[in-house]
């Protein structure tokens, strides 16, 4: 997000995990062809729930969703079943269903996954967000209405057409370099606390 109150900010790459494709495991433990769709649904937020159980199973789309859902329906699987690393799941899907946060999209684009993404209009950080997602083609719009009635086959038809533009994400390398910079050896520091005079009684501190 913009911070025009700060005269000492650097700009970094994404801090973001890579993940390992895994799809062709994923298809074999779940009994998928490669014509069905896998989608990992990661809303974020305590108490977010969808109704999965009246959507449609006519879709030719397979969800992963959390075992903490207790979802019922023959197109779903819990996504710790798989024993598959959340970001390698992320890596291996052909989109994920949630929202614009930090971690979400950044995890998408590096790893060239799009996001069906919810919107959330009252956070200030989805418009720069979304605008990031947007300049990587990895964004695709699900509105209310799909999330009560469960027809995302075009969305997700949509999502598999974008063509993902991944970046790099050496974020943390580099604001490790640039804390660095700031930083005095130890031996340095001590060596000026040691000789410094306190200003009271002529001695050293």
């Amino acid at each position: 997000m913009p911070m025009g109150w700060l005269n000492n900010a650097v700009n970094i790459a994404p801090i973001a995990a890579r993940g390992q494709n895994r799809r062709a495991t994923l298809n074999e433990l779940l009994g998928l062809d490669s014509d069905t769709a896998l989608v990992l649904v990661a809303p974020g937020g305590v108490h977010t729930r969808f109704a999965m159980e009246r959507w449609p199973a006519d879709q030719n789309i397979h969800w992963l969703v959390s075992e903490y859902w207790r979802v019922v329906h023959p197109c779903a699987t819990a996504f710790e079943q798989t024993g598959i690393a959340f970001t390698d799941l992320v890596t291996s899907c052909d989109a994920v269903l949630g929202k614009c946060g930090y971690g979400t999209v950044t995890e998408c684009v590096v790893n060239g996954i799009p996001l069906l993404y919810i919107p959330r209009p009252d956070w200030p950080e989805e418009p720069i967000l979304l605008g990031w997602l947007n300049n990587h083609r990895a964004a695709v719009e699900v509105s209310p209405q799909q999330l009560a009635s469960g027809n995302f086959g075009d969305s997700v038809a949509a999502a598999r057409a974008l063509q993902v533009q991944p970046c790099t994400a050496d974020g943390a390398e580099q604001a490790a370099a640039v804390l660095q910079s700031h930083l005095q050896p130890v031996g340095a520091t001590l060596d000026r606390a040691l000789h410094a005079d306190d200003g009271t009684t002529g001695r050293t501190a």
